[in-house]
């Protein structure tokens, strides 16, 4: 089995270009630790319901970024943490809003399971459209753990 070479050993290729509207990434059986925070009043504790699904750049979904380092640090933030696997498949890229995109466009249009928003400058979120495609792995309320699967 051969190593993976890095960049350096290649310093004659040009840098990679940047991420252009509707490109693709990723495989369909993908699988990422992302995050959503919500406030507490927004998500239904009583009922079970975490997920809290947002009008957003994309469309009604799910909206989850990638964790950041006060999430590693147990450092307080306000509100709902949810930590969670999120089976995002094969990302559509997109770098300006598109709000009527739902599931059955990104399927039919692009063969995709999620989108990888990147507008303005903003936190780059990923969007998926149903539960189903999310394990929530801990619920933080105000940086302190409020439940644990147990999964890591």
């Amino acid at each position: 089995m051969g190593s993976v070479s890095s960049r350096s050993e290649f310093p004659d290729l040009p840098p990679p270009l940047p991420l252009q509207e509707n490109q693709y990434e990723g495989e369909n059986d993908r699988v990422i630790r992302l995050v959503q925070e919500t406030l507490p009043e927004a998500a239904n504790l009583s009922e079970g319901e975490l997920l809290k699904y947002s009008e957003g750049s994309y469309g009604r979904g799910l909206y989850f970024t990638k964790p950041d380092t006060s999430l590693v640090s147990n450092k307080p933030l306000k509100g709902l943490t949810i930590d969670a696997f999120v089976a995002v498949g094969r990302s559509l890229i997109r770098t300006k809003e598109c709000k009527g995109m739902d599931y059955c466009a990104l399927v039919e249009s692009h063969k995709c399971a999620s989108v990888k928003g990147m507008h303005s400058g903003a936190k780059t979120e990923y969007v998926v459209y149903h539960k189903d495609q999310v394990y929530i792995r801990e619920v933080r309320l105000a940086g302190t753990v409020f439940w644990n699967s147990g999964k890591t």
